[in-house]
């Protein structure tokens, strides 16, 4: 060639170049005609071969009129008027769709053949993930070489491509582990009645983790960013970024849709433990020891959260840590639930859950909580409050009563009060230890008799009685018909610095005096002795400042502390208090809050 002076290359790629036109270009296009879309969504995994096969070819075929296309940089001459330089993808356009389902269904039957054959074995003693996630990641790394292969060099139709390529990789990521759920599924099945983690289960679902982290990078490895830079030069930056939220928006929905399949696996692990946590429950709450009665518990939780711990990644076990805690908790409440409903167990019963729940919550968090909302959930806080109620004794009930009774009160003005409201004076002698109170009047009280007025007197006691078996109960003399009786009456009650202390409550009872029937309830009052001032018995009384107290009546029948009470037939003494405070809910109409 440099002899002669003869460009043989040239004149040989011409002569080529318009016999690829000639030949090449009609058969390409009317074989890309006469393909059917594949029906991908109804095949059963035999797609449409001769399709497929066809296209399998074509594909080859563009590869060889591509392959061409490149030596045309070796052309010594002018190659603007090649015919298949910068043009020869145009002719198989049609078809680039069809290749991507190709790729998408062979990259289907691929994972699934590799789950298939996947023992759920781990690779080595080093690796924590299958033969199946090895497969399925390689799988991705064959649809990159295929992206690079095509090369298709007009921008616009890159970028739909690779959107379409992005889709069709998270639709098999999630067909992936859909796969690996059901393996595990079918493993389980013939597993023994006591539920245990098993291996097979952890490798799942580090598979699942190890095929979603091949995901991350792949758009990078497919040149999205270039691409995105290529259409902002050619079409402006705000089509550009829109394009980029596109697929980024593509790549968060699959990382979401893995994400939510890995937390539908580990809450069917706590589900699956649930019924397990609940028997064992049950048989340590039988027991007289709260620490042998939770033994089996704490054995079983242990062992299968060493197993997860041991073969998760730390991520994913905080998760599953949280679901069982979770799912123990709401076995303990279901437990509680059940006995209240059922079996009418006595307060002891309750204590002792109360202390399998602290035993519990040492296990889960023996150095504290990082999170207090994640240990004492919803179903931890029910627990507590339905244990403060159950386990409690009848007396501290009724103790609970009078301060929500205390609280109502609290929450009540002297100009909202339409009951009325009692003046009076109290403080406690610390050197003679006695309680002293004066009861000044009453003010503004409901008429209850015909005349438009009553005959109001004060029954003065401390409640609940069984803390204070020696106090003595107060009445003061009778006023009669008045609205705003004068009392003007002190009484005073030995009491112990012990007998302060314990959270009892002065309870004031107004009635009016009837002289041939029962004599009506006006309302009440409560004073705390906790609100008490301690003094000397030299202190006077008219020096202390007056407490002006509303007066209100018990108004609430489904009080969780009423029903509690009433549930207990056993006890005779709460059964007679639950009767008086109902009997006192019902008033005349005259005489509502």
């Amino acid at each position: 060639m440099r002899l002669l002076g003869v460009e043989y290359f040239d004149i040989t790629y011409l002569v080529y170049d318009e016999k690829y036109c000639e030949i090449v270009k009609p058969i390409v296009a009317e074989i890309c005609g006469s393909l059917k879309p594949l029906d991908l969504k109804n095949d059963d995994g035999c797609c449409q071969d001769k399709d497929v096969s066809m296209g399998t070819t074509l594909f080859e075929l563009y590869l060889a009129v591509k392959q061409f296309s490149d030596l045309s940089s070796k052309v010594q001459g002018n190659t603007s008027d090649l015919c298949i330089h910068g043009t020869f993808h145009n002719w198989f356009h049609t078809t680039v769709a069809q290749w991507l389902d190709i790729a998408w269904f062979k990259a289907m039957n691929r994972i699934r053949r590799a789950v298939q054959l996947d023992t759920l074995k781990p690779l080595d003693d080093f690796n924590k993930i299958t033969t199946s996630a090895v497969d399925t990641a390689s799988i991705f790394h064959q649809i990159e070489i295929f992206w690079n292969q095509l090369s298709w060099p007009e921008v616009e139709g890159s970028y739909s491509f690779i959107a379409k390529i992005l889709d069709d990789l998270c639709r098999c990521t999630i067909f992936y582990a859909d796969l690996m759920c059901k393996k595990v599924e079918e493993m389980e099945k013939i597993a023994d009645e006591k539920y245990h983690i098993s291996d097979e289960l952890c490798f799942a679902i580090n598979n699942i983790e190890r095929v979603a982290e091949e995901m991350q990078p792949i758009s990078e490895k497919l040149g999205m960013n270039s691409i995105i830079e290529q259409l902002g030069e050619k079409n402006g930056p705000s089509v550009a970024d829109q394009c980029r939220r596109t697929l980024i928006t593509v790549m968060e929905n699959a990382n979401e849709n893995i994400n939510n399949k890995i937390i539908d696996i580990l809450e069917k692990v706590g589900l699956k433990m649930r019924p397990v946590i609940q028997k064992l429950l049950l048989e340590g709450s039988e027991t007289d020891s709260e620490e042998y009665g939770v033994e089996k518990l704490v054995k079983y939780l242990d062992k299968n959260l060493i197993k997860l711990n041991n073969k998760l990644t730390p991520a994913t076990f905080d998760k599953v840590f949280a679901i069982i805690w979770e799912n123990a908790s709401v076995a303990l409440r279901y437990l509680i639930n059940t006995n209240i409903e059922v079996k009418r167990r006595p307060p002891s019963f309750f204590k002792q859950i109360h202390q399998m729940l602290q035993i519990l919550i040492n296990f889960f968090y023996p150095e504290g909580p990082a999170k207090v909302d994640l240990v004492y959930n919803s179903n931890i806080q029910e627990i507590e409050k339905l244990i403060g109620f159950y386990g409690a004794s009848s007396t501290e009930l009724i103790l609970k009563y009078y301060q929500d009774r205390h609280k109502v009160q609290s929450q009540k003005t002297i100009k909202n009060s339409d009951l009325g409201s009692l003046t009076i004076r109290a403080h406690y002698c610390e050197d003679i230890r006695t309680l002293r109170v004066e009861l000044l009047n009453a003010r503004n009280l409901k008429p209850h008799d015909a005349n438009g007025q009553c005959d109001p007197y004060v029954k003065v006691k401390l409640v609940p009685k069984e803390f204070f078996p020696s106090a003595p109960i107060f009445k003061t003399k009778i006023k009669k018909k008045t609205l705003f009786p004068l009392f003007d009456e002190i009484f005073s009650v030995p009491l112990s610095p012990d007998e302060l202390s314990t959270g009892g409550i002065i309870m004031f009872t107004l009635k009016d005096h009837d002289l041939f029937g029962r004599n009506d309830f006006l309302g009440e009052c409560f004073l705390p002795l906790e609100s008490i001032p301690f003094t000397t018995s030299d202190t006077k009384l008219q020096d202390l400042p007056q407490k002006l107290l509303p007066m209100t009546l018990p108004k609430d029948p489904n009080s969780i502390t009423l029903q509690t009470l009433e549930s207990r037939q056993w006890d005779r003494s709460a059964a007679e208090f639950v009767k008086k405070e109902r009997t006192k809910m019902i008033v005349s109409p005259n005489a509502q809050q």
